[in-house]
């Protein structure tokens, strides 16, 4: 791993510490005291935020940890694994995530040759006054998986120069103008959450609770007549608001989470492709083959070839 800045502090020899860990053993650092936690006052130094880089080039990552400040980080190059408080999810170029005090959570390089994200932590003030100014009152209690989103290109372009000037940048702007800048970056970022939790909330309730419901295992193996059951539409009407809600068919839909099953198993068995192929719901190799690739650019054995070593080591 190559360490560029995160926090600003000899951290490279405090997070990044972890080799080539199962999932499972992520969650256990906690049980043999591996755990980490971040105190504003020992970060920003008087100025209400810090900003760096970091670049993860093997299979290392950093230990968990938490803090008593906000933090959001932007995906500049690459897949990088999230893991916060229990769950996980694979963000590449483009995404953004707010993690908030007491969250727990660590990084891990994805399935790529190198990943870099671009890293801000910010005090409380600064926050609330990014609040005010964009008249919004930010909900911190909300679901881990909706501190997540996906910048627009030219969005993604603007919020990366910002933080690229600032992370390089020490001595031409007064204190006052860096930390105007920290709030223009979270004004932009916390305007699209905004926008996104608002088209999430008009999804109709029934799609919502039928689209969480098919992700338990019996659902999703069953397939498209569960879902029409579980919704209590016509397939006609769910296939509609699926394609106007999600941009996807139903059928579709399924897929995908069939597929991320499959990968979870690549990575964490050693069970045989067509036995995680069955497993998963899909009966024709040449269509899951198919969809695999499609959806993740590799087969199914070079994805497993990729990724099974960092996480299952011999």
């Amino acid at each position: 791993m190559c360490y560029i800045d995160i926090y600003g502090f000899g951290f490279g020899n405090h997070l990044l510490g972890m080799s080539r860990g199962s999932v499972k053993d992520i969650y256990r650092q906690e049980m043999f005291g591996v755990r980490v936690k971040l105190e504003a006052e020992n970060i920003f130094h008087g100025m209400g935020f810090h900003i760096g880089e970091t670049v993860l080039k093997d299979g290392m990552m950093t230990y968990m940890h938490t803090h008593d400040f906000f933090e959001l980080f932007l995906i500049e190059e690459g897949e990088v694994r999230h893991y916060i408080n229990g769950g996980q999810s694979v963000m590449r170029k483009g995404d953004i995530y707010f993690v908030r005090p007491e969250d727990e959570h660590c990084f891990q390089r994805g399935n790529c040759k190198k990943a870099q994200f671009v890293n801000m932590a910010f005090s409380d003030t600064i926050f609330q006054k990014a609040e005010e100014m964009a008249n919004l009152c930010f909900d911190t209690k909300r679901n881990a998986d909706r501190m997540e989103i996906h910048l627009p290109p030219r969005m993604e372009l603007a919020v990366q120069s910002k933080m690229a000037f600032l992370a390089r940048d020490k001595t031409s702007l007064t204190l006052l103008t860096r930390q105007d800048l920290v709030i223009s970056i979270l004004l932009d970022c916390l305007l699209i959450l905004h926008s996104q939790e608002n088209y999430e909330e008009s999804v109709p309730e029934w799609l919502q609770k039928a689209c969480q419901r098919m992700r338990q295992n019996q659902n999703y193996l069953n397939g498209l007549e569960t879902f029409i059951e579980i919704a209590g539409k016509s397939q006609e009407h769910l296939t509609r608001c699926m394609k106007k809600y999600y941009h996807v068919t139903p059928t579709e839909y399924i897929n995908r989470i069939r597929l991320e099953q499959t990968t979870i198993l690549l990575e964490t068995t050693d069970d045989s492709i067509l036995d995680i192929m069955l497993e998963c719901g899909f009966n024709n190799v040449s269509h899951f083959n198919q969809l695999f690739k499609k959806n993740y650019g590799l087969t199914p054995s070079r994805y497993r070839a990729l990724n099974h070593s960092v996480i299952n080591p011999a």
